[in-house]
């Protein structure tokens, strides 16, 4: 005979499985969440355009590089063909150099001594 209460199993059961499904829906909501995250910013237009370009010349190949200890600015150039020496450096942007070298070394060379030591680097 049935008194129309539930017995204590049915009720375990019961609120086991509701748990189980609050925990399903929360798994699928933070899964949708976070595909939203990453889809929706590449469905937007791009931004403009930065007024930039690599300093190197047209039809020449470099690989660019960095490493620990730089900074956000930092970036190596080495042609994949060649030496980097005695390449022309283009501007990349309007303005006026006021050092170049690397961290602001020319090495020995300089306008009074123009074959002077090489300096390692360019910037």
């Amino acid at each position: 005979m049935t008194t129309g209460h539930p017995t204590r199993v049915r009720t375990h059961r019961r609120v086991r499985s509701r748990t189980v499904r609050v925990l399903v829906a929360l798994v699928a909501v933070a899964a949708l969440l976070g595909i939203a995250f990453v889809v929706v910013p590449l469905l937007r237009p791009p931004g403009p355009r930065p007024l930039f370009q690599l300093p190197v010349a047209c039809g020449e190949t470099w690989q660019l590089s960095t490493y620990p200890g730089h900074d956000d600015y930092d970036v190596d150039l080495f042609p994949t063909e060649g030496e980097a020496w005695g390449r022309p450096v283009l501007a990349s942007y309007g303005g006026t150099v006021t050092t170049a070298g690397i961290n602001g070394s020319l090495g020995g060379r300089n306008p009074e001594n123009p074959d002077g030591p090489r300096g390692r680097g360019g910037g």
